[in-house]
This record gives C-alpha cells, structure tokens and sequence, in this order.
C-alpha cells in the first residue's frame, strides 16, 4: 500500500511539474487553442466532404492564437465494415479485407500530391500490416474481441485518418503533423472495448500534445482508440471520438484558453426531425445547454452528442465551453456550458430512447445493484422508477436493452427472482428550469392522452432533485409520445413564462393561478 501511494504521489508530482512547465505564457492571458472533432457523417462516405473539412480548420485556426488540435472518427460507415469483417474472420478465417483500404486509396488520390503521397502509402501498409496480424489472432482464436479487436478497428479506422487528414493538410499547404501511436496521449484502463480514460496518467504525456502546437503546426489525431499503460490497444465505447476530444481538452486546459468545437450535421433542435408525426414547423434550435441538459439529451436518445464526453468534463469539475456546429452553416451553433442563464424554456428537448429495459429485483439488493452498474460494469445510463412496495421490488430502468441482453445472466445473480421487461421505451423532457413548474407533468400526460387516446403510458416518475421527467412507453408507442409532448411544448413554455410574470409583478406564486 505504501507504495503504491509513494508511485501516486511521484505521478502527481510530474504532471504538477509538466504543467508548471506550459503554463508559463509569455502574457498573462492565456492563449486561444481549439480541440475540433470531425465524426465520420462529417468526413463522409470515402472521405468525400474532406475539402470542405479542411476549410473549416483553416477557418478556426484563423481564428485561434495556436492550433487548431484535430480529432476524427473513420469515414462513414467504416467502423461498421471493419466490425464485419473482423466477426468474418473470427466465424470463417476469411473476410474483405479490401474494402478497408478503398476509402484510403480515394483520399489518397484525390486530396494528396507529393511527396505526402508516397509518405502515407508507406504508414498505410504499416497500419494494415497491423490489421492483418490482428485478423490471424482472431481467426485462429475465433473471436473479435479485446486488443485485436482494438486493433483491426485502430488502424483500419481512427488512426490511419488521423494520419490521412495531416497529410492532406499538408498537400493543401497546411503545415500539419499527427500523433505517432507510440506517443498516444490518451491512456486507458484494460476494459479492451469501453474503455475508462486515465486522466493523471495521460497528463504525463502532454508534452507530445503541447510541443507541436508551440512549433506552430496544426496536430491531428484519431479518436475512439486509447492505450494502456503497457502499450496495449483499446476503444472507447459508442461514440468515443467525442470522449476523446473532451478528454484532450482536459489535458490541455491548464495550457491553453480552450474552446471544444463539435462540428455535426446540425446542431442542436428540440426534437429529432427523423421522428414520425413530428411537425417540422415546430422544431426549434437551441442555442444554450447546461452540461445536465447535454448529458440527459444524449443518454435519451438525442444523437448529436455522446453524453460520456460531457460528463467525463463535468464529472471532473471543470467548465470547459462546448459549441456543436453546423459544419455546413458554421453561423449556426448550440453552447454547451457547466452552467447557463436560467431565463430560458422550461422544456428545451423533447426526445425518446427505445430498446429499454425494466429491472425488477428484491428491494434489499438495490445499493448493491446500483453500485454494481456504476463501479463494476461502468454502466450509468439507468433510472430508479417507484418502488414496488407491494411486491417489495426495486425497478431499474436500463436505457440500453442489448447492454441487458448481454448480461442477463449476470444481473440476475442478484435476485434469482429478479424479472426483466424489454420492448420499453423512455421518454423524457429536457430543460433544467422544470423545477419550477410543477404543471410540466400533468401537461405532458394531457397531450399525449388528447392526441392518441389509446396509448398506454406504462410509467411515470419525476426524478428529484433534477426534476427529470420520466415517461416509459412501448418501443412502438414512442415516437407518437414524443411528437405529442413536443406539440405542446411551446404552449408549456410560454404558460410557465405568464407564470413567471405573474410572480415578478404580485409576488404570489404563478403557476398555481396561471
């Protein structure tokens, strides 16, 4: 024990010296960096939106003192494909390989000239080299899984693009460089394929983040990957590109006045315009979100962020300014803050997360329970509904119902007369002023009732002291939930407006006369 408290605290006292080394600013004000992360919708399918992605970075970085410090994820639908043939191999020992290194061979000839051309043909066979190594051990294991898993999709997919984007940069005259794998600054936990990101660890390795940056370069890297501290492959879970780029941030915020910079196909609405029945004359951009609001959008179903990239910042906490952007009208942006003014909608989302399950177990194994999901399984996308009283249960909504699939057996250890229900879906309204009004519930109740009459809602509870909203639906009863409470949304904000009004100018209460 002793030593291992003697290694921790040898540990700090590097990062403190590291970051007392590049913090010292020529000025006393810190200098702009922004970490901007492209996912693979942005890139697109072979890459084909890649110019339009390099003029965006000239643009922030015209607009920053150093950088801009570049993440991606692979090209659309390539970490599908590499998934595929990585379970190809493992069933049959063969697969197409090929289709891996297509998109790379397009960039390659379509974005670069020489000499970068011939530097990347030489890293891209390094890295397939890699990924041909890693696919044997699967073969012949017969499963895709852990470090050759991390492997095949690593250097098929978030590295090799790192590395691809900085040598177009530098085609297009753009004085760029990537992260070299042996020097890659986002250390890891071994759990091979969800990943937990080791913060005092990876610190000790800014000077490989920091260096490029002072010699005036623009730095790319892959997201998604990390490595253990041996030097082993691993990945984050969905959506890590965005973890990544908030985990950089982290690393670089004592160093830099840093922006995080999401750039998406859209940015923040206040429902999902793919939902059916939705009226599109009624979606709103929103422009400010706190980190709460961010983090239940996401853990509910919004796709325009990963919810574990918001909270590994908040979590830690630091108050890291976010902005997603609409790549293609850059004008348009949704903040993302620890905190915001607290003068907007109650409701800013309406949105909805199908394949939910209901955990039901003995009511003396719920710490247990809880504590097992978050500290063994890392699993935090889960809600306590009401207590069974009569039946001296504790339910658990899990927001992931294949997460439950896969270990059913497992959490049944718990209560061998613990049940489970699948086919749920939750439904929920973000905005963190519905604290304040307490009529958001039976309104949402009324407006699904009004409008579908025979929709079942099958649960229902407010989460305190956060006030959430929790709807539990069918799968096949959502997306009518969700556009019947967005329909009503507007009319909800501004009856909680009137009530605020009522209380500024008489001092009674609002919402109990509006």
């Amino acid at each position: 024990m002793k030593n291992n408290i003697s290694n921790s605290s040898k540990v700090s006292e590097k990062c403190k010296k590291m970051l007392e080394q590049y913090g010292r600013q020529k000025s006393k004000r810190k200098r702009r960096l922004t970490v901007v992360k492209f996912g693979g919708g942005v890139i697109g399918k072979n890459g084909e939106n890649i110019p339009l992605v390099v003029e965006r970075i000239k643009t922030i970085g015209e607009r920053s003192d150093v950088g801009p410090f570049v993440i991606v994820s692979a090209s659309k639908d390539l970490t599908s494909l590499a998934i595929k043939v990585g379970l190809e191999y493992a069933s049959s020992g063969i697969g197409e390989l090929i289709l891996l290194s297509n998109p790379y061979l397009w960039i390659k000839d379509n974005y670069m000239i020489e000499p970068y051309k011939s530097n990347f043909i030489h890293e891209l066979s390094d890295c397939f080299i890699k990924v041909e190594r890693a696919l044997d051990q699967i073969a012949e294991n017969k499963e895709f899984v852990n470090v050759n898993r991390a492997r095949v999709l690593a250097y098929s997919g978030e590295v090799l693009m790192g590395i691809a984007l900085s040598y177009v940069l530098n085609s297009y005259g753009i004085e760029s460089t990537h992260i070299q794998i042996e020097n890659w600054p986002i250390v890891t936990d071994k759990n091979f394929e969800n990943a937990n990101f080791l913060e005092e660890e990876s610190r000790l390795r800014i000077n490989h983040l920091v260096n490029p940056l002072e010699e005036g370069k623009i730095v790319t890297m892959g997201g998604y990957i990390g490595m253990t501290k041996d030097g082993l492959e691993t990945t984050y879970g969905r959506g890590g590109s965005d973890k990544t780029a908030a985990n950089l941030t982290m690393l670089l915020k004592d160093v830099y006045d840093i922006t995080l910079d999401f750039e998406k196909s859209s940015i923040v609405l206040s429902a999902d315009p793919e939902i059916k029945n939705i009226d599109r004359k009624e979606l709103e951009e929103i422009h400010y979100l706190s980190y709460n609001e961010a983090i239940l959008a996401g853990q509910f179903g919004m796709k325009i962020l990963t919810p574990s990239a918001v909270r590994d910042v908040y979590e830690a906490g630091y108050d890291i300014p976010m902005v997603i952007t609409d790549f293609r009208n850059p004008e348009h942006v949704t903040w993302i803050k620890r905190e915001v003014e607290c003068n907007g909608d109650s409701i800013k989302i309406v949105t909805g997360k199908k394949n939910c399950a209901l955990f039901s177990l003995d009511i003396n194994m719920r710490k247990s329970f809880r504590d097992y999901l978050k500290k063994i399984k890392r699993f935090h996308d889960f809600y306590e509904l009401a207590t069974d009283e009569i039946n001296r249960k504790s339910r658990f909504l899990l927001l992931d119902g294949e997460f439950v699939k896969r270990n059913e057996e497992e959490l049944k250890a718990y209560d061998e007369h613990a049940t489970v229900e699948y086919g749920l879906a939750a439904i929920t309204l973000v905005g963190d002023r519905m604290a304040e009004a307490p009529g958001v519930v039976a309104e949402s109740f009324v407006a699904i009732k009004e409008r579908y009459p025979k929709l079942n809602i099958l649960d229902g509870t407010i989460q305190r002291p956060t006030s959430l909203i929790l709807l539990v639906v069918s799968d096949d009863d959502a997306e009518k939930a969700v556009s019947a409470i967005h329909a009503t949304r507007k009319y909800v904000n501004k009856k909680v407006k009137l009530a605020d009004y009522y209380t500024m100018f008489t001092g009674n209460l609002g919402w109990s006369v509006i």
